[in-house]
């Protein structure tokens, strides 16, 4: 027999046996007795693939789709059936999935509780329960791998395999040492840290803006522009590089066209390097710390082609593919290497700052790192070095990666809406515009909140919150009330859907996951009404302007001080209960200053038609092509310098 006859052979084999294995699920979803105490499994083909594909490409049209289904539930007298009526004709009912359902996807089984009633049971959910280390402990704890493995890694490769945001600290640690980590980084976001942090901000934008936007350094030394590269070979001494006439250069770069996530991350990273991290961080926010950082966020993202830092890292950056995904985190690719070689390199990096600080006697900057020193948990234990690192990384990727997200999808949004911007810029003039001076005054921590400003914000976290889902492991065999299940407006499809929600409740069993999607409540048509999908900032500025069947649910401390409970709004762009973002105002802080200083300095419109949702990374960014113009505004009055 051929090795062509043997191929194909084989080949007719497994297409074979991958047949009949789907056709046995299928027919299992079909004919056996469903049990009632667990949630409507979702209708698949393939075995541990699941939803997959359907649920990675859409996820919002995934959950809204599976929640209107209906599936078939077998009735009892199923059981005294003949197998042929069985397969014929099957006594059965229908039965609404409803708000709680379970998937399979790549192995697990995630039961979905939709709404804000499902939001609050996953997010405010019993410790007993509920865990959300269990669910993301792959992005903090070191992967141990086998001898055989070891044995075909490089000795220094093999014993570094720490993930991203390190050991010690976040998931890697119990629930209520989490709870003291984030006890301490509430230290470093004081009102007074924020008031100075409004001004690195507003600073790093406007140097960002002129060295990176427009490019001013390329005029410098560009032959058209630059005398001294010129065939004359002689400067005019009108800069101190030769520049004939820099003004000319400045006129004819009155325009640039940039991708809006890149700007997004670059700016993102750059301001909350010079705020959280410190001035150390931000002075080494060159090629090399910008290699490590790349590395490590190839750990992070999944899926994901990254620009990010690509003024930086021309030649690496622009088109590196992210083939590792959050689900398979060990697997043995360079990519993961770099990522763990990574990692032991920024954790030294921070080592060496708080080394080269405690040796000095200069008064301490007031930033993370500071505040991080001086803290020490219950025990009188104080945070080690690592762990100080490891803290600092994680505020480094976790936050990068939301806020720059965000302030994409801004930048975006006001290039869509020209008269948004208008009104933005005029609001500016409004609130700021000194009239005898005819100077615009510096934003500060008091004055930056305008009412149109942070209505717009609200609504850019409403419609595109960076994390549409969060997630959390059943460790305990975990009871769902009925009122979870409750649909918001659909009508009960049977009578056995009316009983549950009577009281009859599901079980979800310990080992699987569930989920909960603010963001789907955030653009739920049943809670918002018909616009719900669209972008409307006006929704903020009109009277009674309050998140749908919002109550006030208490105040609870989860051991980082008192916070709204919250977990049954439907609007929870920051999460709810103990997990929730302790960087909520420093993103307001962050996002708020950032906008209106790009406002006051530039004008822009989008390049292509406003792009969609990008699902294939862990945060939602927006797709590709994604690029806006930006524009020198014309006419504008100077910024008033406040006297120190």
């Amino acid at each position: 027999m051929s090795a062509l006859t043997l191929a194909v052979n084989a080949l007719v084999a497994a297409v074979g046996a991958f047949a009949l294995i789907v056709a046995a699920n299928v027919l299992y979803q079909l004919l056996a007795p469903r049990d009632p105490t667990k949630p409507p499994l979702v209708f698949h083909y393939v075995p541990v693939i699941g939803c997959a594909v359907s649920y990675g490409m859409d996820p919002m049209a995934f959950l809204d789709d599976c929640k209107r289904r209906l599936t078939w539930r077998l009735l009892d007298s199923a059981s005294s059936a003949s197998p042929l009526d069985l397969v014929m004709c099957p006594p059965r009912e229908p039965l609404l999935y409803g708000p709680v359902f379970t998937y399979p996807l790549l192995g697990r089984k995630i039961t979905a509780t939709l709404g804000p009633m499902g939001s609050n049971f996953v997010l405010n959910g019993k410790l007993a329960h509920v865990n959300a280390e269990e669910a993301y402990t792959h992005l903090t704890t070191p992967f141990v791998p086998p001898l055989s493995l070891l044995l075909l890694l490089p000795a220094d490769e093999g014993l570094h395999l720490c993930r991203v945001f390190g050991t010690e600290v976040v998931y890697d640690v119990p629930n209520h040492v989490l709870m003291e980590q984030k006890k301490f980084v509430k230290f470093g976001l004081t009102t007074d840290n924020f008031r100075r942090y409004v001004g690195l901000i507003r600073g790093e934008v406007n140097d960002y803006v002129s060295k990176h936007v427009f490019d001013n350094d390329f005029f410098h030394l560009h032959p058209r522009f630059c005398s001294a590269s010129s065939s004359s070979g002689e400067g005019t001494g009108a800069c101190k590089r030769g520049c004939a006439d820099l003004s000319i250069a400045l006129q004819a770069k009155a325009t640039s066209s940039v991708d809006a996530f890149t700007t997004s991350s670059e700016i993102t990273i750059f301001t909350a390097s010079a705020t959280l991290q410190g001035r150390e961080v931000r002075a080494a926010m060159n090629k090399s710390f910008a290699d490590l950082y790349h590395d490590l966020d190839g750990g992070f993202t999944p899926l994901v082609r990254s620009r990010l830092l690509s003024h930086l890292l021309p030649e690496t950056s622009i088109d590196t593919a992210r083939e590792q995904n959050f689900v398979f985190p060990n697997l043995p690719l360079p990519s993961y290497r770099r990522r763990d070689r990574a990692q032991a390199k920024m954790r030294e990096f921070y080592i060496s700052i708080l080394e080269k600080r405690r040796a000095s006697t200069d008064e301490p900057d007031l930033d993370m790192l500071t505040a991080l020193q001086n803290q020490e948990y219950k025990s009188g234990e104080p945070l080690t070095d690592k762990q100080i690192a490891h803290i600092m990384i994680a505020l480094l990727m976790a936050g990068q990666h939301t806020s720059a997200a965000t302030g994409a999808w801004a930048i975006l949004r006001l290039g869509e809406n020209q008269d948004l911007q208008r009104r933005l810029y005029d609001e500016q003039l409004e609130y700021h515009l000194d009239k005898e001076t005819n100077t615009l005054r510096e934003l500060t921590y008091e004055n930056f909140q305008t009412p149109l400003l942070m209505a717009f914000i609200k609504e850019l976290l409403r419609v595109h919150p960076p994390l549409h889902s969060l997630m959390r492991k059943i460790i305990l065999d975990c009871p769902v009330p009925a009122a979870v299940g409750a649909p918001s407006a659909e009508p009960a499809a049977s009578p056995s859907f009316k009983k549950r929600n009577e009281g009859v409740e599901y079980v979800i069993p310990k080992g699987e996951f569930v989920l909960a999607a603010p963001g789907y409540s955030q653009i739920d048509e049943s809670i918002w009404g018909k616009d719900a999908k669209g972008f409307r900032t006006e929704r903020w500025l009109e009277e009674g302007n309050k998140v749908p069947g919002e109550e006030d649910e208490g105040e609870e401390d989860y051991g980082w001080g008192k916070i709204s409970k919250g977990g049954k709004s439907a609007y929870l762009p920051f999460g709810a209960g103990r997990h929730r973002c302790i960087g909520e105002q420093f993103a307001q802080v962050q996002l708020g200053t950032i906008i209106a200083t790009l406002v006051r300095e530039l004008t822009w419109t989008l390049d292509q038609p406003f792009p969609g949702n990008d699902y294939t990374t862990m945060i939602v960014m927006p797709a590709s092509p994604r690029n806006v113009t930006f524009t020198r505004r014309e006419g504008k009055p100077a910024v008033a310098v406040a006297e120190a």
